[in-house]
């Protein structure tokens, strides 16, 4: 009988010691790999990576639900943060997903956001950088009070059901940025509400909804040199509508507007300017005996003509 009960009880170890050497469920391997490795797994991590981190830069290993917390950036040391989703995303339905004071930037990287109300909110002036960034909204993609930079390279998709794509009282689109705005009902997909809109070289914006006007600005359109501009408007009126338009470049804008608009409104129209692309209906303007002029190449654009000098000069080949 003892030696029985020795067998069952070495029986018992080697069991125990296989079941514990057999390969576990990939879920649960996952889990183990990611203890130790920095990677950002639940929303009080990202919580507090935002409220007392030290570091500038987290990395998402998983899908995180904010619930209706919100993440904030401050201004001091670390008002400059990146996250970096892995293809992950973060849901929230605060009032903002993300909060901003003024000065501060964010960068989001291959990540995808989904708000139930505001996504990106600032309190001034700030700065978004996003690379392979999605959003998804209820109500407005980036807002903010003060001005809102979209910074160089960046590739930044938004979608909102009912409000605007970006909205400040200025926006500059960086050089090479790509921004595509899908707004399916508000005033305006996006909007320089207080001043300019400016695209920078070689920047593309494309905005489409239905909307007063998918595109306005209350002051001037900056466009330099190899920026395009896209906007279709499937609702009543303008695809743009701008206070005046400077270029500078080869430029191109393709515009549609809706039943009752047309695609370029401008309100003060004093230059002749020559754009790649179309427009329709043709554009209107109210001020200003100037012209759009759209053609298919730049090899149909005029020369500027030099202006005259102003004032005395000096012939550079002869000495004082």
């Amino acid at each position: 009988m003892k030696r029985f009960n020795i067998a069952c009880i070495l029986i018992l170890i080697v069991s125990l010691m296989l079941t514990a050497c057999s390969p576990g469920k990939p879920n649960d391997l996952d889990e183990l790999q990611n203890i130790g490795s920095g990677l950002i797994m639940s929303a009080d991590e990202l919580l507090r990576f935002f409220e007392s981190g030290e570091e500038a830069e987290c990395e998402l290993g998983a899908n995180i639900n904010l619930g209706d917390e919100m993440l904030t950036i401050s201004q001091g040391d670390r008002n400059s943060l990146v996250i970096i989703g892995n293809g992950h995303t973060i849901t929230s339905d605060a009032e903002c997903l993300v909060r901003l004071d003024d000065g501060c930037s964010i960068s989001l990287i291959d990540i995808n956001l989904i708000s139930g109300h505001d996504c990106i909110g600032g309190l001034g002036d700030i700065s978004v950088y996003g690379e392979k960034l999605s959003i998804n909204t209820v109500a407005n993609g980036i807002r903010a009070a003060g001005s809102v930079t979209v910074l160089p390279q960046s590739d930044i998709k938004i979608i909102s059901s009912n409000g605007y794509i970006i909205v400040g009282h200025s926006i500059i689109l960086g050089e090479k940025s790509i921004v595509e705005a899908i707004s399916e009902n508000a005033l305006h997909a996006i909007c320089a509400e207080k001043t300019d809109l400016t695209i920078d070289v070689g920047a593309r914006l494309s905005a489409s909804g239905s909307s007063y006007s998918v595109l306005y600005t209350e002051e001037v359109l900056y466009m330099n040199d190899g920026a395009t501009l896209s906007v279709s408007n499937a609702g009543i009126y303008h695809g743009a509508e701008i206070g005046k338009l400077k270029v500078d470049g080869v430029v191109t804008i393709n515009a549609s507007g809706g039943d009752q608009g047309v695609g370029v409104f401008i309100f003060e129209l004093r230059e002749n300017i020559y754009l790649l692309g179309s427009c329709t209906p043709q554009y209107r303007f109210d001020l200003g005996r100037g012209s759009l002029n759209f053609v298919e190449s730049a090899d149909d654009i005029p020369k500027p003509t030099p202006k005259p000098a102003i004032g005395p000069t000096t012939n550079p080949t002869t000495n004082p």
